[in-house]
């Protein structure tokens, strides 16, 4: 694992083994300081050292699936009123046509995620305008 990972930018290696580690390898492992455990030495306290003294994680693959979405509505008054986005939210052009549903809405949003953009960016706690509605059934 070293001669595959060596190269690049980590704090820690953690290698876990149900069977255990040859004496030879735990040597190697220590040499490089590489932490060889089995599964019950990954004790909730071993995970949170490592966790918790995580300063960023990368990641290959993501998925996100969002169970909520919200929409921040302002009205031709200028009123503003937050609404769930459910099929039964109907979004409509100023001519009264039906543009699409609170969910179609939410489902073509997230084909087009993308977690580098300002626009998604919520973990912050920070609240996105997207855009007016000029309608809401």
């Amino acid at each position: 694992m070293y001669g595959k990972h060596g190269h690049l930018p980590v704090d820690a290696t953690v290698l876990v083994s149900s069977s255990g580690f040859i004496e030879d390898a735990l040597k190697l492992a220590e040499f490089y300081g590489i932490k060889a455990i089995t599964p019950g030495e990954a004790t909730p306290e071993f995970i949170g050292q490592i966790v918790n003294n995580l300063s960023s994680v990368w990641t290959k693959v993501a998925r996100v699936t969002p169970n909520r979405m919200q929409l921040w509505v302002q009205w031709p008054e200028g009123d503003t009123q937050v609404v769930d986005a459910t099929d039964e939210i109907g979004i409509y052009r100023p001519d009264g046509s039906l543009i699409c549903t609170g969910n179609d809405l939410l489902h073509t949003a997230m084909q087009h995620y993308n977690p580098n953009d300002l626009a998604f960016r919520d973990a912050t706690g920070e609240e996105k305008f997207f855009g007016r509605v000029s309608r809401l059934v």
